[in-house]
């Protein structure tokens, strides 16, 4: 006791020095205010996805391929990168498809500039048009002209595509084309103001996954929960109505996720899963690469910022309080 009396007073830095009895006192409110920014946080997610789960429904049967009578028009958009050995099988499936279904379709490929690829695209793409009669054709990005899928996509929905209800899908053949009408049907009849293709409920598979690839999108899709109560947010296979799109609000393509992107920028509240069979690629290359992955991550980080700005804020001040409250309990062992 007595050297601690003849030690030389401890500076005021806005932080009473340590006393004799009780030493955490003063970091209380701090540590009270972590907790209660941690719980406000936690509250409102939790009554985001109630108030979201109220709204999101599954369809696991058959769904109606018919929009009434006669033939409903409906645009297809298609996003590809070198993937011309994929374009007629992909063209013939399509239409096929949609033409047992009552639909008049357009099938729009959106394509990035990769020199022969696209040579070779806009021949088959020019042959089924003009030889076959297919209502298909190609937009082709040169290159200064945008890059990637997400604004491929926006490319197709927002300035080719002219029917009122859009769908979008991957080129590798990887959603089964033969789905397209089940996807298109509830947005078509009104139920839906989203509707995605799903791996993850009754009647969907994933075929020839590898257990890596199964971790990561169950991660992957565990992540963006708190944004949506979609069963498979990271799918590209979704289609929506033009009036969904018109509620898009600063919409920021990034990586391959588009489709949650839309959900979550166009405030989408009815949301219809509808079961699919995602299988392996038939050709070309796997676009999926580390710098996607850490691309997504990034978005995630958007999209939360988007939807709770004010819990973003609070998340931040808590952890300020937090690091306050560690430095400060650091500093009174420090000085014991």
């Amino acid at each position: 006791m007595r050297q601690l009396e003849e030690r030389a007073p401890i500076p005021r830095l806005g932080l009473a020095p340590p006393v004799a009895g009780p030493r955490l006192l003063l970091p209380l409110p701090l540590l009270l205010l972590t907790l209660n920014c941690s719980s406000f946080l936690f509250l409102s997610l939790a009554e985001t996805m109630a108030a979201a789960a109220a709204t999101t429904t599954t369809t696991t049967g058959a769904v109606s391929r018919r929009a009434g009578a006669g033939a409903t028009k409906v645009s297809v958009v298609v996003p590809t990168f070198r993937e011309d050995g994929n374009v007629e099988a992909l063209t013939r499936r399509v239409f096929r498809a949609t033409r047992a279904a009552g639909l008049d379709a357009e099938l729009i490929f959106v394509d990035d500039d990769s020199g022969e690829s696209t040579l070779a695209t806009e021949r088959i793409v020019r042959r089924l048009s003009e030889e076959e009669g297919y209502n298909v054709r190609v937009h082709v990005r040169r290159r200064g002209h945008g890059r990637g899928l997400s604004s491929a996509v926006l490319l197709g929905l927002q300035k080719l595509a002219t029917a009122d209800y859009m769908l979008v899908m991957d080129a590798d053949l990887q959603h089964e084309p033969e789905s397209v009408p089940d996807v298109l049907a509830p947005v078509i009849e009104g139920r839906a103001d989203f509707a995605v293709g799903s791996r993850h409920v009754a009647g969907g598979e994933a075929r020839d996954f590898k257990l890596s690839r199964r971790v990561i999108s169950a991660g992957a899709t565990l992540l963006a929960r708190p944004l949506t109560t979609c069963t498979d947010p990271m799918s590209g296979f979704f289609a929506l109505p033009r009036s969904t799109l018109r509620r898009a609000e600063r919409l920021n393509p990034m990586g391959y996720k588009i489709g949650l992107e839309l959900m979550v920028r166009c405030d989408a509240r009815r949301i219809v899963d509808v079961p699919i069979r995602f299988k392996d690629r038939e050709a070309g290359e796997s676009k999926l690469t580390l710098k996607q992955n850490a691309l997504y991550l990034v978005h995630l980080a958007n999209l939360y910022s988007f939807k709770w700005p004010v819990a973003v804020v609070v998340v931040a001040l808590g952890a300020v309080a937090a690091a306050v409250f560690v430095l400060y309990a650091f500093w009174v062992w420090a000085l014991r």
